[in-house]
């Protein structure tokens, strides 16, 4: 059975709260082809693994790879979400479900205003970027594009299992005060 686990983390910027997304990249640089769908939108960690090792682990190595050594503690902190900083106490696990051949965990993170979290992210070299995201933005489903020619520049597109992760953690922390 195949196993994902994703987190989205959100981020208070001037008192209005944001996601922050990957984007794709042109190039993938781990199996040195162009990348699938480039400029399309992921959540802030997501990564596919196999056997029994714990969910949290794996996306700590994730976002360690993918976006440096800041996230990586403290998801890596928050085995009994007891965290450094007090951070992991707000992460939630948002979804966890088991279809067919697929058993997946999306979590939500909340990183307050005032922690530069931005200047702290590190991006792989096939990342195209950070978008930052409001809860009201348009999101389109990644499959109205192609594959190889991927999406327009101003466009937010995701697939719709990560699309209904970022709704829910804006709806987790929607009480929580910026």
């Amino acid at each position: 059975m195949k196993r994902c686990v994703g987190l989205v983390v959100l981020t208070d910027l001037d008192g209005r709260r944001f996601a922050i997304l990957q984007q794709r990249g042109l190039f993938d640089c781990k199996r040195m082809m162009p990348m699938v769908w480039p400029g399309a939108c992921e959540i802030t960690c997501y990564c596919g693994f196999c056997g029994d090792l714990p969910p949290l682990g794996v996306l700590a190595r994730k976002a360690d790879d993918d976006l440096g050594e800041f996230l990586y503690g403290i998801i890596r902190d928050s085995a009994p979400f007891h965290g450094v900083m007090g951070f992991a106490s707000s992460m939630q696990l948002l979804i966890h479900e088991v279809q067919k051949d697929i058993e997946e965990w999306m979590y939500g993170l909340l990183i307050p205003e005032g922690h530069e979290l931005l200047p702290r992210l590190r991006l792989h070299a096939s990342s195209g970027g950070i978008r930052l995201v409001r809860q009201n933005d348009r999101i389109t489903n990644l499959h109205r594009y192609n594959e190889g020619a991927g999406v327009p520049q101003r466009v937010i597109a995701m697939l719709p299992e990560h699309e209904k992760a970022l709704t829910m953690a804006f709806e987790a922390f929607e009480n929580v005060p910026a």
